[in-house]
């Protein structure tokens, strides 16, 4: 994956991420929007890029005390910040 494809994969990301309940969303939920969207990717390229997106402070996992395998993760305030100064919110 190129430079340009991985940043239109991350704020894809980001806009399901905000997009969604606080409940957050799956790797899985994710593949399959970024998929919607017309990015191929496979689930460790997502895994990858949510774990960045986290780096940088733009995402989080959910806590979950039931089913903790099935990770969700939700979007952080910088993460929306960034995508208002983006034009994308």
């Amino acid at each position: 994956m190129n430079a340009e494809v991985r940043e239109i994969l991350r704020n894809n990301l980001l806009i399901q991420l905000a997009n969604a309940s606080t409940m957050g969303l799956t790797l899985k939920t994710l593949r399959l929007g970024a998929s919607l969207a017309g990015i191929g990717v496979d689930d460790e390229s997502i895994k990858a890029e949510v774990a960045y997106l986290a780096d940088k402070g733009f995402a989080d996992p959910v806590a979950k005390a039931m089913s903790p395998e099935n990770q969700r993760y939700r979007i952080h305030a910088a993460g929306r910040d960034y995508l208002a100064t983006q034009g994308l919110a």
